[in-house]
């Protein structure tokens, strides 16, 4: 018989500057080929909500493009609401056809982009 899965992990990113911008990259993999019923998603929320997974505040990216081997991901550059951003890893299977789905996060982190000219390089 067919089960079915959604679940997930959210971690709410504090402390971050309203002025700044960030980029989430991660490493992930899956055992099955990504469609309409198999899917990996990373959700970033600027208002730092984490309570609600499907909020309308969430942007969604589906992934990987290719299963069975680690890829990397690096998300649209974000700016915080306030001084928060919410992450949510998400693995999801509408069917599974008997064959385990599994789905893998790794080296998960948000970094702040640099938007400055390096000090040691003067204007031309």
């Amino acid at each position: 018989s067919s089960r079915t899965v959604d679940g997930g992990y959210v971690q709410r990113v504090t402390g971050l500057d309203r002025a700044a911008t960030y980029r989430l990259n991660a490493r992930l993999r899956c055992s099955w080929p990504v469609d309409k019923n198999h899917q990996v998603l990373i959700g970033l929320d600027s208002t730092g909500q984490g309570d609600d997974p499907k909020a309308a505040t969430i942007r969604w990216t589906t992934l990987p493009d290719a299963y069975g081997i680690w890829e990397t991901y690096t998300s649209q550059p974000i700016r915080p609401d306030k001084d928060a951003i919410s992450v949510f890893l998400r693995g999801r299977a509408t069917s599974t056809s008997n064959q385990p789905f599994e789905a893998d996060f790794d080296d998960v982190h948000l970094r702040r982009v640099r938007t400055d000219p390096p000090d040691d390089h003067p204007p031309r």
